[in-house]
């Protein structure tokens, strides 16, 4: 028995020193499109002050994710340049959380299956079938979806310790409580501020406890108790997802679909998950998803057969989960990894990592009901599944391949991602950077062509189009932007290829189109965006009436921004336009009853918005000071 887990361990060891192979790989990958802000700030940091403002600073979730920004500091010297050493770290983690998906399956098995004489192996198993899934390729290979793997690290600690102290139990059930208590609580919480779906720990606990442990006698005590707790736990984040439905129409204005596409699209997706986990799709695997085509009507076949399908199987798991636990436990751990992600929250439609803590479930439940095959079935049955880890892991090493290869994923992904702005831009830019611009601008043309209803895709190829003075052209992405209001409900990127525009026309390299035109193709774009975009648009409008020395308009544009964004760098130009033109009693009410009013709680951002304060103070009391020197 001994030799046979030494046996599985070594086994383990082969098949984790397997998947970093194959993983590095793609380390020389190259950066997306989330990766720039979150990672930019590093270039900032020179002293204690300017690291915590980068560390609680972040904006790409309501809690900031901290623990997942102090991770980015060990990369601080890395960026710009060395993006290899942040990928690296990347895997590192990858392989750590693989060794903790193999404690965890080792520990579900000896707990759940007590007469199993090989759970080890069936670990082994399970972990392998994680590790070597082509579809979790991008948690790693995409710099910012650290914070997904390093959120996953703590769910998966807090699991592990949750489920070590019922080996405690018997003799000690109330400090095994007391432990489970506070380890589901440490853990959570460190998991949430790496990422907020780190919140599910307590669910997928609730979902170990009413499946795989129901009968376990070493579990028995305080049970009901347990599942009380993880229930208001799942209560509680049922509650929020409702109230979040509360304002769903106004959040997804800037979404190119509706609540009810999302909600009908992603039965679909889900399925499209488990598909691509577990049957390779080589050129499938991507950055950009941002092509997915959402769905219109419930009647559509793939709608009503992948919601049918969901709540069939949602139904026997939870009709099957004495009788058939395992089963239960891979549909039930499957939905509740996505309950945040893809159900009602208007985030984008498909995303592989969201996928990194889900599989383990199916991946278990595929392993374990392996064991029960026939035992003159057994051997043909494990060369049969060795054979399919050596196809997946030949799959993920030619996804790896392609991730690290950056000029030829570029062209692998434009031409597998029919229709996706993503894609486009970011093969045009690797075209742009070689110095092949002509083949750049085919690239947007024809992005053009396949998404007439993606006015970002149009911007940007109007900007091409503008410098090699392609005159009809720059007229029809012109037309196509302002009348984009008839047939698109999003206007992406439209705003940053816009601003481009506009500086190569102040700076005379763009004559076939007019400041004036682009002031009603911002326009034509602005009811479009909420929040960041709406910010970009009228930042827009405020360069052009900059350019154009149209003071006014420069005034009323910086005040539309400052209500959008309250930042202290408008507060500072807008000061600085109305003292420009005499308006000094409202820049000082300006300065007094906003800029300087409502200052961040946080201490070091606070410190930064007070000297801007500050410094617009002066310059009021410099300027009343003057004008009252003058004489009559």
């Amino acid at each position: 028995m001994a030799s046979r887990k030494t046996l599985a361990y070594l086994f383990f060891v082969c098949v984790l020193l397997a998947t970093y192979a194959i993983y590095i790989q793609g380390v020389s990958g190259s950066l997306y499109y989330d990766d720039f802000r979150p990672l930019s700030g590093l270039s900032s940091i020179d002293g204690a002050q300017s690291m915590l403002v980068y560390v609680l600073g972040e904006i790409s979730g309501p809690l900031g994710r901290p623990v997942s920004m102090i991770s980015f500091l060990v990369n601080q010297h890395d960026w710009p340049n060395n993006i290899e050493s942040i990928l690296h770290f990347n895997i590192v983690l990858h392989c750590i959380n693989a060794l903790l998906v193999f404690i965890l399956c080792d520990l579900l098995v000896k707990l759940s299956r007590e007469d199993s004489k090989c759970p080890e192996w069936l670990a082994l198993a399970a972990a392998a079938l994680w590790m070597l899934s082509p579809l979790l390729i991008s948690t790693s290979l995409i710099a910012v979806q650290r914070m997904a793997s390093l959120s996953a690290f703590f769910v998966l600690s807090g699991l592990i310790s949750y489920l070590l102290c019922f080996f405690l139990s018997e003799r000690k059930p109330k400090r095994c409580l007391a432990l489970q208590a506070g380890a589901i609580g440490f853990f959570t919480l460190l998991a949430m501020l790496s990422k907020e779906n780190g919140v599910l720990l307590p669910v997928f606990a609730l979902v170990i406890e009413v499946t795989l442990i129901q009968s376990v006698t070493s579990a028995s005590k305080f049970r009901n108790l347990r599942v009380v707790a993880f229930g208001l736990c799942l209560f509680a984040i049922l509650g929020f997802l409702a109230f979040r439905l509360m304002g769903a129409d106004e959040s997804y204005l800037h979404r190119s679909f509706s609540l009810a596409e999302r909600i009908m699209t992603q039965p679909v997706i889900l399925f499209d998950y488990l598909r691509l986990a577990f049957i390779p799709d080589i050129f499938s695997y991507s950055p950009f998803h941002d092509n997915y085509q959402y769905y219109t009507s419930f009647l559509q076949w793939p709608v009503a057969l992948a919601m049918l399908a969901l709540v069939v199987l949602f139904g026997l798991a939870i009709m099957l989960r004495k009788k058939n636990s395992l089963f239960s436990f891979a549909v039930l751990w499957f939905l509740a990894a996505h309950l945040l992600e893809s159900s009602v929250i208007n985030l984008e439609l498909f995303f592989e990592h969201r996928n990194y803590v889900a599989l383990i479930g199916p991946c278990l439940a595929m392993a374990v009901a392996l064991s029960s095959v026939p035992s003159r079935y057994r051997k043909v049955s494990c060369i049969i599944f060795v054979l399919y880890l050596g196809l997946l892991g030949f799959s993920s090493y030619q996804v790896a391949s392609i991730w690290g290869d950056q000029p030829v994923a570029g062209k692998i992904w434009f031409d597998h991602s029919k229709g996706s702005a993503r894609a486009a831009e970011h093969y045009a830019i690797q075209l742009l950077e070689a110095g092949e611009s002509e083949k750049a601008y085919l690239v947007l043309q024809q992005q053009a062509e396949q998404c007439l209803e993606c006015v970002g895709s149009q911007a940007q190829a109007m900007q091409l189009a503008c410098r090699f003075d392609d005159q009809d052209k720059v007229d029809l992405y012109n037309k196509r932007i302002t009348q984009s209001r008839e047939y698109s409900r999003s206007v992406d990127t439209a705003p940053s290829s816009l601003a481009a525009i506009i500086k190569d026309v102040v700076a005379d390299d763009c004559s076939q189109i007019t400041l004036e035109q682009l002031k009603r193709l911002n326009l034509a774009i602005l009811p479009y965006k909420q929040g960041g975009g709406r910010l970009a648009v009228l930042v827009n409008l405020h360069q052009i009436a900059l350019a154009e020395n149209d003071t006014a308009a420069n005034i009323y544009y910086l005040q539309q921004a400052w209500h959008v964004e309250r930042d202290g760098a408008i507060g500072q130009i807008l000061v600085g336009n109305l003292l420009k033109v005499g308006k000094l009693k409202e820049a000082k009410l300006f300065v007094d009853n906003k800029m300087c009013a409502s200052l961040p709680i946080l201490p070091t951002l606070q410190k930064k918005e007070l000297a801007r304060c500050e410094l617009a103070s002066r310059w009021v009391s410099e300027a009343m000071e003057e004008h009252q020197d003058k004489p009559e």
